[in-house]
């Protein structure tokens, strides 16, 4: 009995071990893709307010929605925080038919956040 309580403590460690050294490779592995996709938003922001075409615009949209899969929609919003564009279209066209108190994120905290941080890059859109 003393034996099988001594192995059984021994595997309980081994096992505290493993899922520490796993939750922090899932930890940095995270933090490194959150990171990237970051930095994409970022770029992303400058691209799309420095182009004035509506088509560029949603061209741009849709490469970047492409190339950066960790993107479920991508949106721009004016400076006051309403949704004036997005992709995947479909996913947008009955949310840009509503009224414009429907469309207003500027509540959000993602909007407020990336306002706030990133005032330089606010020009015209988000």
């Amino acid at each position: 009995m003393i034996l099988s309580d001594s192995n059984a403590e021994q595997s309980e460690k081994e096992l505290e071990e493993i899922l520490r050294i796993r939750a922090a490779h899932f930890a940095e592995l995270s933090s490194g893709y959150l990171s990237y996709h970051k930095k994409a938003i970022e770029n992303l922001s400058e691209v799309i307010s420095d182009l004035r075409d509506e088509t560029e615009q949603v061209d741009t949209l849709k490469h970047w929605n492409t190339n950066y899969t960790g993107f479920l929609t991508m949106l721009i919003t004016d400076e006051r925080g309403l949704v004036i564009k997005g992709v995947l279209r479909e996913r947008f066209e009955k949310l840009l038919a509503l009224p414009e108190l429907s469309r207003m994120v500027s509540d959000r905290d993602y909007f407020i956040k990336l306002k706030r941080r990133i005032k330089a890059s606010f020009q015209r859109y988000f």
